[in-house]
């Protein structure tokens, strides 16, 4: 059975289960079995809004954060990602990051992209709270001559100004952008921060030059706990957060569901109030979903993962895994993402005590109108690896390259580097079990199908 059908016939059993006397009984009436299935759905569904809220507190809210960007409706710059960036986890080595969050609840914002040079990747990617991504204005969807997009709640029923090529809805009050700029090596920087500084955010009364509506009233925000993720406490953040959010007739069964155990819009939460058996069985669900994501992990494309409501739909699962492995991850028809986890031995690929190698064969590196790379990070923490050469990521962008005789291409994946003559084609590796990701930047239509294939890799004797 899949996992959303389980998911949902869950649901629907215990929305059945003592109905009429819900309204008074408190969840520490609730028998533990309820709680822990209970728990796990709603863990599931909401875990966006836990991480979402997480990196935009330390972005945009905590000032003292070093991530922190300049509040609502700044953006803030970066060159290529090292070892050192811990933002988010995955970061891409290939196309430096711009951060931004807007706060849609006194009126919308107004997103102004520069024009680009023809040959150059670019994408404003917009996420709401929920991991859905919004749009992704640039080269793949509009071409390279820039323009003004209107970000607005889903909502909103305002008059869309004259210019405004079109408006990009968000089920929540906040939202957020991953604009990645490509980068063609060190020496293009200057020109990427150019593009960068043309990247614009205002609101919409200044693009109008119009008086500035009420301001919203402040928000009570919590200070985010590294670690209350995966626990209990987590569901405070999503309290907070399911108020800013607009409600989908899609999720009612769910959120009524997640209401049984007291996680509701603005509601109160605190574990003190917890019995211990109750407290005991929420932890379980809390883990009975880590299990079932990483269960689901092992059999899903990435083009699965970061999408949109409209294809995503109910599918809270894939939606959680998206935003576990790589929160505001690109949409698919900007880049598909492709992951290797065992060796042609069938066994778990393991840097500490094995060095490997992939090989492309003539002609059969991945279609893309932009370009590939592979990029290798540490678990469980998924960050780029520090290395002496500071080479987080290899592919076809990679002046150092070097092809064999008969156009084939091997890479090398190790800790220490190899021998001489094939450094130039070594991705450092970390010591244990590591994260490799292939990205191709406007994927062909192979790569999109599901037709293309990446190679094995190989153990090396």
């Amino acid at each position: 059975m899949k996992v959303r059908t389980f998911i949902a016939a869950t649901l629907l059993g215990l929305l059945s289960l003592g109905h009429a006397s819900a309204k008074n009984l408190s969840i520490n009436d609730l028998p533990s079995e309820e709680v822990r299935t209970l728990t796990q759905q709603a863990y599931i569904f909401s875990y966006p809004l836990i991480m979402n809220y997480a990196t935009m507190y330390k972005q945009a809210i905590n000032q003292h954060a070093p991530e922190y960007v300049g509040g609502f409706g700044h953006f803030r710059h970066y060159g290529f990602a090292t070892s050192e960036n811990k933002d988010i986890v995955s970061p891409n080595n290939d196309t430096p990051y711009s951060w931004a969050w807007v706060d849609l609840r006194a009126e919308p914002w107004i997103l102004v992209m520069p024009p680009v040079d023809s040959e150059r990747y670019y994408a404003s990617q917009w996420d709401d709270m929920w991991g859905f991504v919004l749009d992704s204005p640039g080269s793949v969807m509009d071409g390279d001559k820039g323009g003004i997009y209107l970000i607005a709640p889903a909502n909103w029923l305002g008059t869309v100004p004259a210019g405004v090529k079109r408006v990009i809805r968000s089920e929540s009050l906040f939202a957020g952008t991953l604009t990645r700029t490509g980068a063609n090596g060190l020496d293009d920087l200057t020109q990427v921060k150019a593009i960068q500084a043309g990247y614009q955010l205002m609101p919409l009364h200044r693009y109008l030059q119009q008086p500035a509506p009420a301001f919203a009233p402040p928000v009570k925000w919590l200070p985010f706990v590294q670690g209350d993720e995966k626990t209990p406490e987590a569901f405070k953040y999503v309290n907070l957060m399911l108020a800013y959010t607009l409600p989908d007739a899609r999720d009612k069964t769910v959120l009524a569901a997640m209401a049984k155990l007291g996680i509701a819009a603005g509601k109160p939460w605190d574990t003190a109030t917890l019995s211990a058996a109750t407290r005991s069985a929420m932890q379980e669900g809390i883990h009975d979903a880590l299990e079932t994501m990483t269960a689901k992990m092992k059999n899903v494309r990435s083009s699965a993962l970061f999408n949109t409501r409209e294809n995503l739909q109910t599918d809270y699962i894939d939606r959680m895994i998206g935003v576990y492995v790589g929160i505001f991850g690109n949409y698919a028809s900007q880049a598909t993402y492709f992951t290797w986890h065992k060796d042609t031995d069938g066994h778990q690929i393991n840097t500490a005590n094995g060095n490997y190698k992939l090989t492309f064969k003539r002609g059969e590196t991945p279609p893309a109108d932009y370009f590939w790379s592979i990029t290798i990070y540490t678990m469980p923490e998924r960050f780029l690896v520090p290395n002496v050469l500071h080479r987080y990521s290899i592919g076809s962008r990679s002046p150092q390259l070097k092809t064999n005789m008969d156009g084939s291409i091997d890479i090398y994946i190790s800790q220490q580097a190899p021998v001489k003559e094939l450094e130039s084609n070594w991705l450092p590796a970390p010591d244990g079990e590591p994260y490799i990701i292939m990205r191709v930047y406007g994927p062909g239509e192979s790569v999109m199908n599901g037709g293309y294939e990446p190679p094995p890799i190989v153990r090396l004797k």
